[in-house]
Protein backbone atom coordinates (compact mmCIF):
# COMPACT_ATOMS: atom_id res chain seq x y z
CA UNK A 1 0.00 0.00 0.00
CA UNK A 2 1.40 3.30 -0.85
CA UNK A 3 -0.34 6.67 0.16
CA UNK A 4 -0.07 10.15 -1.90
CA UNK A 5 -0.89 13.84 -0.99
CA UNK A 6 -1.97 15.91 -3.28
CA UNK A 7 -1.81 19.74 -2.85
CA UNK A 8 -4.25 22.18 -4.67
CA UNK A 9 -3.42 26.03 -4.36
CA UNK A 10 -6.27 26.99 -6.03
CA UNK A 11 -8.97 24.48 -6.33
CA UNK A 12 -10.96 26.78 -9.66
CA UNK A 13 -10.98 26.14 -12.64
CA UNK A 14 -11.04 30.13 -15.00
CA UNK A 15 -12.66 31.72 -18.16
CA UNK A 16 -9.63 31.46 -20.43
CA UNK A 17 -9.78 35.47 -20.54
CA UNK A 18 -10.76 38.19 -18.12
CA UNK A 19 -13.64 40.30 -18.67
CA UNK A 20 -13.30 44.30 -19.32
CA UNK A 21 -16.08 47.27 -18.84
CA UNK A 22 -14.90 50.88 -18.85
CA UNK A 23 -17.54 53.34 -18.85
CA UNK A 24 -16.70 56.85 -19.00
CA UNK A 25 -18.95 59.99 -17.16
CA UNK A 26 -20.60 57.86 -14.90
CA UNK A 27 -22.87 59.73 -12.35
CA UNK A 28 -24.37 59.42 -9.20
CA UNK A 29 -26.73 57.01 -9.11
CA UNK A 30 -25.38 55.47 -11.84
CA UNK A 31 -26.00 51.74 -12.43
CA UNK A 32 -24.11 48.82 -14.59
CA UNK A 33 -24.72 45.25 -15.10
CA UNK A 34 -21.61 42.63 -14.63
CA UNK A 35 -21.28 39.05 -15.59
CA UNK A 36 -20.27 36.20 -14.13
CA UNK A 37 -20.66 33.19 -16.18
CA UNK A 38 -19.35 30.91 -13.73
CA UNK A 39 -20.53 28.57 -11.60
CA UNK A 40 -19.24 30.04 -7.87
CA UNK A 41 -18.90 33.54 -6.47
CA UNK A 42 -16.07 35.65 -8.59
CA UNK A 43 -13.44 38.51 -7.84
CA UNK A 44 -12.96 41.49 -9.21
CA UNK A 45 -11.09 44.68 -9.52
CA UNK A 46 -12.43 48.07 -10.28
CA UNK A 47 -10.40 51.33 -11.55
CA UNK A 48 -11.58 54.64 -10.91
CA UNK A 49 -10.38 58.14 -12.25
CA UNK A 50 -12.00 61.57 -12.56
CA UNK A 51 -11.52 64.79 -14.33
CA UNK A 52 -12.83 66.79 -11.76
CA UNK A 53 -10.08 69.09 -9.75
CA UNK A 54 -12.62 69.11 -7.05
CA UNK A 55 -13.26 66.54 -3.84
CA UNK A 56 -15.12 63.28 -5.30
CA UNK A 57 -16.38 60.64 -2.70
CA UNK A 58 -17.07 57.07 -4.05
CA UNK A 59 -19.30 54.88 -2.83
CA UNK A 60 -19.64 51.30 -4.80
CA UNK A 61 -22.90 49.16 -4.39
CA UNK A 62 -23.19 45.41 -5.46
CA UNK A 63 -27.21 45.46 -5.36
CA UNK A 64 -27.02 41.58 -6.34
CA UNK A 65 -25.27 40.91 -2.93
CA UNK A 66 -25.81 44.01 -0.37
CA UNK A 67 -22.05 44.23 -0.39
CA UNK A 68 -20.84 48.15 -0.35
CA UNK A 69 -17.68 49.56 -0.08
CA UNK A 70 -16.90 53.70 0.60
CA UNK A 71 -13.40 54.63 0.61
CA UNK A 72 -12.15 56.96 3.49
CA UNK A 73 -10.43 59.82 1.06
CA UNK A 74 -11.85 61.85 -1.74
CA UNK A 75 -10.45 61.36 -5.56
CA UNK A 76 -9.54 64.63 -7.48
CA UNK A 77 -8.18 64.41 -11.29
CA UNK A 78 -4.71 63.01 -11.28
CA UNK A 79 -6.05 60.32 -8.60
CA UNK A 80 -6.50 56.67 -9.47
CA UNK A 81 -8.36 54.51 -6.57
CA UNK A 82 -8.24 50.62 -7.08
CA UNK A 83 -10.30 48.14 -5.49
CA UNK A 84 -8.85 44.53 -5.59
CA UNK A 85 -11.03 41.72 -4.02
CA UNK A 86 -8.69 39.06 -5.33
CA UNK A 87 -6.06 40.87 -2.94
CA UNK A 88 -8.22 42.52 -0.30
CA UNK A 89 -6.82 45.62 -1.56
CA UNK A 90 -7.85 49.75 -1.64
CA UNK A 91 -5.15 51.52 -2.95
CA UNK A 92 -5.07 55.50 -4.02
CA UNK A 93 -2.34 55.86 -6.01
CA UNK A 94 -0.23 52.96 -4.89
CA UNK A 95 -0.83 53.58 -1.45
CA UNK A 96 -3.39 51.60 0.83
CA UNK A 97 -6.35 53.43 2.09
CA UNK A 98 -8.92 53.28 4.62
CA UNK A 99 -12.52 52.25 3.78
CA UNK A 100 -15.57 51.24 5.24
CA UNK A 101 -17.62 48.42 3.89
CA UNK A 102 -16.44 45.28 2.18
CA UNK A 103 -14.78 43.79 -1.05
CA UNK A 104 -17.40 42.90 -3.21
CA UNK A 105 -17.55 39.75 -5.25
CA UNK A 106 -19.56 38.58 -8.31
CA UNK A 107 -22.44 36.42 -7.79
CA UNK A 108 -22.74 34.11 -10.48
CA UNK A 109 -25.35 35.54 -13.21
CA UNK A 110 -26.22 39.36 -13.78
CA UNK A 111 -24.64 41.60 -11.11
CA UNK A 112 -26.20 44.98 -10.83
CA UNK A 113 -23.72 47.55 -9.71
CA UNK A 114 -24.63 50.97 -8.22
CA UNK A 115 -22.66 53.79 -7.81
CA UNK A 116 -22.87 57.03 -5.44
CA UNK A 117 -21.24 60.31 -5.50
CA UNK A 118 -20.64 62.85 -3.69
CA UNK A 119 -18.40 66.11 -2.99
CA UNK A 120 -18.46 69.56 -1.18
CA UNK A 121 -18.71 71.49 -4.57
CA UNK A 122 -22.13 71.22 -5.64
CA UNK A 123 -22.20 73.41 -8.97
CA UNK A 124 -21.46 70.41 -11.27
CA UNK A 125 -22.69 66.92 -11.57
CA UNK A 126 -19.88 64.90 -10.59
CA UNK A 127 -18.42 61.79 -12.84
CA UNK A 128 -15.96 59.19 -13.02
CA UNK A 129 -14.56 56.87 -14.79
CA UNK A 130 -14.57 53.31 -13.80
CA UNK A 131 -13.33 49.91 -14.94
CA UNK A 132 -14.64 46.32 -13.68
CA UNK A 133 -11.99 43.80 -14.78
CA UNK A 134 -12.92 40.25 -14.00
CA UNK A 135 -12.22 36.61 -14.57
CA UNK A 136 -15.68 33.53 -14.07
CA UNK A 137 -13.99 30.90 -12.25
CA UNK A 138 -15.77 27.43 -11.84
CA UNK A 139 -15.94 24.61 -9.44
Amino acid sequence: IWEATFVCADPFAYARESQRITNTAVKNGSNGTVENKGDIDGELQFTISTGHSYSLFITLINDTTGEMLRPASHIIAGDRLIMDSSSFSLTKNGIETVYTGSFMHLAPGENTIRVLLTSDYTAITPAITITAVWQSRYI
